[in-house]
């Protein structure tokens, strides 16, 4: 998908599904998190969410209920609440990456779907 870098505004080729998600922009080594230009349209894109929405369902307190119980099943892991800070724990208490748990679910189409249908119910 056609984005632009918030830092040097240079043309950048981004996954929809990694919208959200910061990179390191090509053409000035800055770290952005790649904006999608006015007036894009976004592809049809059957249950993939983005990196933001995957955010946005951790980090709204009305959304956790519905998530928290799903990454629980799926891998055993747990949402931990300290302010406006939601971090991911495993099994084992280590601290797991938001960006690849996202990879991971998207990456299984069982799970993606049930995301999807979760994320959707609480949207609409």
């Amino acid at each position: 998908m056609h984005t632009v870098c918030q830092n040097c505004g240079a043309s950048l080729d981004t996954p929809y599904i990694m919208l959200g998600a910061a990179a390191e922009c090509p053409s000035c080594g800055a770290r952005t998190i790649p904006k999608v230009p006015t007036g894009t349209s976004f592809p049809l894109t059957g249950y993939e969410i983005t990196f933001a929405a995957f955010l946005q369902l951790l980090s709204d307190p009305a959304y956790r209920p519905s998530v928290a119980p799903l990454l629980r099943r799926w891998f055993g892991y747990e949402l931990e609440v300290s302010g406006d800070a939601v971090l991911i724990r495993s099994r084992d208490g280590d601290e797991v990456a938001p960006l690849s748990l996202h990879r991971n679910i998207q990456g299984d189409n069982s799970k993606q779907y049930t995301l999807y249908q979760a994320a959707m119910n609480l949207w609409r």
